[in-house]
């Protein structure tokens, strides 16, 4: 029986190489989506069929993704995927533009979740990374802008993924409103010391991603601190340098940090993958 199941998958391959060599049309298989639900997979799959020319069905995949990547059963799926499927959704729309049409109108969806009260952390994130796909940042400081006026406790959990954003665009005095800059200080120091150590245990994650986490901590560091500097509270920026300089002890991040007092951001690292080493 497997020896049969093996000819004819030989036949459809010799079939499918005539009809080419011919210059004759043939219909690739419906798509069927996973059992299983592996929206990774599918993303995977779409990668694929873009690099392939198969444009249509790379944005089937795609936009199956968005609409089903909230399982119940796997909450974290949306969080940690959709980073990549925006990323690709953004490439795929840069070659076909039936994708670029689906993503904003996806993006406008997204938009209009936000303004309708909609979870920031999800829909409000999903925005920029759309917008960043699309070229288009000023509409989400412009979203970020309409929560600040409208649902200012909404504003409050979506700043985290527009803070660089309102920076570059010297929204400064807007930026700090929303910063705890002794909470954030902490935040950065624990989560950089949490992976310091467990990778000096031998945790092998950890080793993987400490080398991104010092960069995070420190870009995040100098940029609170130029912010203060730049927001006139420059006691309070040179505190923070000084407890900064005691977690990681490295001249370049000192210049850095010497800079950062002087009111000048810092310049992210272009060889950090953000997906994976969060700066």
């Amino acid at each position: 029986m497997g020896g049969l199941a093996t000819m004819k998958t030989k036949l459809s391959f010799l079939i499918c190489a005539l009809l080419l060599a011919l210059g004759m049309p043939f219909a690739w298989a419906a798509w069927t989506p996973p059992a299983d639900r592996n929206t990774m997979h599918v993303i995977a799959d779409a990668m694929i069929d873009r690099s392939k020319g198969r444009y249509a069905d790379a944005l089937e995949k795609l936009e199956w993704f968005y609409a089903n990547a909230n399982d119940a059963e796997h909450p974290i799926r949306r969080t940690t995927q959709m980073p990549y499927a925006s990323s690709e959704w953004g490439t795929l729309a840069k070659m076909y533009a039936p994708a670029y049409a689906s993503l904003i109108a996806t993006r406008d969806r997204a938009e209009q979740r936000v303004r309708e009260g909609g979870d920031p952390t999800i829909w409000f994130r999903e925005v920029t990374m759309f917008n960043k796909e699309l070229d288009d940042t000023a509409r989400s400081i412009a979203l970020f802008k309409w929560l600040h006026a409208n649902k200012p406790d909404n504003a409050k959990l979506a700043f985290r993924y527009i803070d660089e954003q309102l920076i570059a665009a010297k929204e400064h005095k807007l930026a700090e409103h929303y910063i705890d800059a002794n909470g954030m200080f902490i935040n950065l120091q624990q989560n950089y010391r949490h992976y310091a150590d467990t990778a000096a245990l031998g945790n092998e994650n950890s080793k993987d991603l400490l080398a991104g986490q010092k960069r995070y901590f420190e870009n995040k560091s100098a940029m609170l601190v130029s912010l203060l500097v730049l927001n006139g509270k420059q006691k309070d920026a040179e505190r923070i340098a000084k407890q900064a300089r005691a977690v990681i002890p490295d001249p370049a991040f000192s210049a850095t940090l010497d800079a950062a007092l002087k009111g000048t951001m810092p310049v992210k690292d272009p060889n950090c993958d953000p997906k994976r080493r969060r700066c």
